[in-house]
C-alpha cells in the first residue's frame, strides 16, 4: 500500500526529547501529526523486529510501554530474514 509508514525507534523517542530546541519540536509535532493520522486511517503503520528490539532497550519503562502500544495497531510487522 502507498500509504504504509515505518517510524523509527528516534521518531517514536522524540517527543521526550527536550522541545525547547526547535529541531526537536517541530519533529515531534511532526510525528504526532503522523501518529493522529494513523489512527485516522489515512496512513497504515508498519513494524519491524528491530523496533521491538531497539525499544527493548529504552531505561524508561513508561516510555517503553507507550511505544509498544503502536506495535498493535501496525497492520505489518516485518521479521527478520536473510532477504531483509
Amino acid at each position: 500500500m502507498e500509504n504504509r509508514l515505518y517510524l523509527d525507534n528516534c521518531c517514536f523517542n522524540r517527543p521526550y526529547d527536550d522541545q525547547s530546541i526547535l529541531k526537536n519540536y517541530l519533529e515531534a509535532e511532526a510525528k504526532v501529526y503522523i501518529q493522529k493520522e494513523i489512527l485516522n486511517k489515512k496512513y497504515e503503520l508498519a513494524w519491524s523486529y528491530m523496533m521491538d528490539y531497539e525499544v527493548s532497550f529504552n531505561p524508561f519503562t513508561d516510555r517503553k510501554i507507550q511505544i509498544m502500544k503502536w506495535k498493535n495497531l501496525a497492520i505489518a510487522d516485518i521479521d527478520e530474514s536473510g532477504e531483509v
